[in-house]
């Protein structure tokens, strides 16, 4: 596993998997002792995976923290590079430290694992690794605490514990051991006798307690013998029953009365672990021989009827040669009188006796559809000459034959059923055996090459990502004179070279924020310059308005008092629809509040010169503005006008400038200050509580990153609620030129 790296497909659950299938085939089978052989086998890896689940969460962490580092670097504006040797030492040093530290666990682990093997025999011989594996994992933690990792040196803490009641419970068992042997000496200290002869007596106690002990385990060295026996007298007959299984002999009574005797045996020597273990063996034969004895009465059931119908066949042979005999004897009686006809008859019963003989031959190799063809053909021949006892007789032998036919199909298929199960339980165990090997060497080999790679590849990374940030460094420049594509391509291009290192984060970093914040910047741009071209054009139209409106007032100026007066007072309207034109730019500026302000006055004008069509449409404008606004209108409230209430409307109107360009802070900072200055009017509290409601979603919107899904349905919004409001002034500044046009042309006729 390299440094810096999350493997994804761990290997030890595999490895965990196939030795648990192994263990179970083995105590299927009764090899206990191999079965504990594996599952020592699968703690070692169950330890193993807890060990790389524990440096996969360390190196996560590891990659987190390094990207907290990396991302402040970014924010600088001027970038300082730091020394690359200081950079290669610090990082050398680190991993040396690590690769110490995991040295010493692995030492620690392989001395347990070989002395829990070993101490099978007798524990006195063997010296106790435990003290030097809580040395090794003490060393262990203080190097992780030195390189920083206090949360993997605090989890060493639970295995240093474990290994310390492990050192603790061998220790009782050394001095159990060693009270057995010395045992007769300290009696011999207790009756403090030092004569001669007690002192033979004691030598000679010893002398006793060697020769049981040894006489102990040369008895169980016998007796695993006899089990060893017992084991190669099972697969010699499994192997040698796959011929003829009455003609071999069943080894099972003599290898049930060995496990017997090994029981037994095991009891008087104390060892009642081993004995209790050899009961599963115990029951395990006796299913065994009880299935051999169902197999063999079946063999025997099947042998009796064969010979059944093998006499049954050899009487009506007989009877058929005595009934030829009967008719031999006829013919010569009746030979002057019917002697062509009987040559005849002869010719062809002899055909039919011969195809029956040819039907025996068939039957004695096991081609019982052809014997019963040949049968069906010599009934064809009696049946031609009415010969009913021959008739008789081939049919009985067709029903014999049918008979003999289906026990011997149901022979062959019980014994195809266990060869191709024995088959497919030997391959499975061979492919158990041939993947563990496969991953152990393949293991093996990931380690042997894993120090060249994690060199080469780290100084892989740091050349890419240097060349990586200098790009992004670049693309964030041209952002920031609005060049747009060529920022684009230097951000891809940085991307696809983190691709190739798999810094993942950087790439969903530049994803996620970088082309998020280019794609929204222009949009901004492209729609500010949209607003910027439409808002000239329409400045343009109004100039050339201007223009037109001036040279027929200077040809109105000729006309009479009246009509003076009359266009004194369409020049009042005019006024008003300029006011009516600067709420609409308002409002394009999102300033809501202070448009419908605005609009509020020329509709107190308009009520008193009673135009009710201009009040109607902007009743309907002053509608339509309060359902798109996303915050409180407050100026269609009968509040008083002072400092208070100005500044309130105008922190609301900013605040709505600044949700529309995604500025989340700035509208809560907004929002809190409009809350502040209504809060000393007396205004409706449902104001009030709008804007809380407000400034709990914009806080709830920071804390999450807002996703390019997210910014186009708002920019998609955003469009359309300009459109439709561009659409609206522009017809209604439509039709105000066309009631101006007409009111001069009214006055020029």
């Amino acid at each position: 596993m390299k440094k810096g790296e999350i493997v994804e497909n761990n290997p030890y659950p595999q490895i965990i998997n196939i030795y648990d299938d192994i263990k179970a085939k083995l105590l299927e089978k009764g090899w206990s002792e191999q079965a504990t052989i594996y599952s020592n086998q699968i703690k070692i890896y169950k330890e193993k995976l807890k060990r790389s689940e524990v440096l996969q969460e360390v190196e996560a962490k590891k990659a987190e923290r390094q990207k907290g580092i990396d991302d402040m670097h970014k924010m600088k504006k001027e970038f300082k590079p730091v020394k690359r040797d200081k950079i290669e030492a610090v990082v050398t040093e680190e991993d040396l430290i690590l690769d110490e530290a995991m040295k010493l666990i692995d030492d620690a682990e392989r001395a347990v694992k070989k002395y829990e093997l070993s101490i099978k025999t007798d524990v006195l011989l063997y010296k106790s690794p435990y003290k030097n594996a809580i040395a090794n994992y003490k060393k262990a933690k203080d190097l992780f605490q030195k390189i920083g990792w206090n949360d993997e040196a605090s989890q060493l803490i639970s295995t240093i514990k474990f290994y310390k009641e492990k050192l603790e419970k061998d220790e009782n068992l050394r001095e159990i051991e060693k009270s057995k042997l010395e045992k007769p000496e300290e009696k011999w200290m207790v009756a403090k006798v030092d004569t001669e002869k007690e002192l033979f007596g004691r030598e000679k106690r010893i002398s006793e307690y060697e020769q049981k002990k040894k006489k102990k385990d040369k008895l169980a060295e016998g007796i695993f013998n006899e089990i060893h026996k017992a084991e190669r007298l099972a697969k010699d007959y499994e192997f040698r029953k796959r011929g003829v299984l009455i003609e071999q002999e069943a080894p099972y009574e003599d290898i049930l009365e060995i496990y017997r005797v090994a029981r037994k045996s095991f009891e008087e020597i104390g060892w009642m672990e081993e004995s209790m273990k050899l009961i599963s063996t115990v029951q395990f034969y006796k299913e065994k021989f009880e299935n051999d004895n169902k197999l063999r009465a079946l063999e025997r059931r099947k042998e009796i009827e064969r010979d059944d119908a093998l006499k049954a066949q050899q009487n009506l042979l007989h009877q058929a040669r005595e009934e030829q005999e009967k008719l031999v004897k006829t013919r010569k009686e009746n030979q002057l009188k019917r002697k062509a006809n009987v040559d005849e008859l002869e010719t062809i019963k002899g055909k039919a006796f011969i195809l029956m003989d040819q039907a025996k031959a068939e039957l004695e190799i096991n081609n019982f559809d052809k014997a019963i063809e040949l049968y069906n053909q010599s009934e064809a021949i009696f049946s031609e000459i009415s010969w009913k006892e021959g008739i008789n007789m081939i049919k009985d032998s067709i029903t014999t034959i049918k008979r003999r036919k289906q026990s011997y199909e149901l022979e062959q298929k019980t014994l195809e059923e266990e060869k191709l199960k024995r088959l497919e339980t030997e391959a499975q165990l061979e492919d158990k055996f041939a993947k563990a090997e496969e991953l152990r060497k393949l293991q093996q080999e990931e380690k042997r090459k894993e120090f060249l790679k994690v060199q080469s590849e780290k100084q892989r990374e740091r050349e890419k990502s240097e060349e990586a940030y200098a790009i992004l460094e670049q693309g964030t420049i041209l952002l920031e004179y609005k060049k747009f594509d060529e920022a684009y391509e230097k951000y891809v291009e940085a991307r696809k070279i983190f691709n190739q290192i798999s810094w993942k984060q950087e790439v969903s970093r530049i994803n996620n924020d970088l082309l998020f914040k280019l794609k929204r910047e222009r949009k901004t741009f492209e729609v500010l310059k949209d607003i910027k071209e439409k808002k000239v054009e329409e400045d343009k139209a109004m100039e050339e308005l201007k223009k037109e409106t001036e040279k027929q007032r200077r040809d109105l100026e000729k006309s009479e008092k009246e009509e003076k007066r009359k266009l004194a007072k369409e020049g009042v309207f005019k006024k008003i629809l300029k006011e009516i034109e600067r709420a609409e730019s308002l409002f394009e500026n999102f300033k809501f509040n202070e448009g419908i302000l605005l609009l509020k006055e020329q509709h107190r004008k308009l009520e008193k010169g009673g135009k009710r069509e201009e009040i109607k449409k902007i009743d309907d404008l002053i509608k339509d503005i309060k359902n798109r606004a996303e915050v409180p209108i407050i100026v269609l409230e009968n509040i008083e006008q002072n400092d208070n209430f100005k500044a309130g409307y105008k922190a609301l109107d900013s605040a709505q400038t600044s949700l529309s360009h995604n500025q989340f802070m700035k509208v809560i900072s907004e929002l809190k200050e409009a809350k502040f200055n209504l809060h000393e009017l007396k205004i409706n509290k449902k104001h009030l509580k709008e804007i809380e409601e407000m400034i709990k979603n914009m806080r709830e919107k920071l804390g999450r990153k807002p996703t390019e899904k997210d910014f186009d349905t708002k920019t998609k919004e955003h469009e359309a609620d300009m459109e439709m409001l561009r659409s609206r002034i522009s017809k209604r500044r439509e039709e105000r030129r066309k009631k101006v046009l007409d009111l001069l042309k009214e006055k020029t006729d």
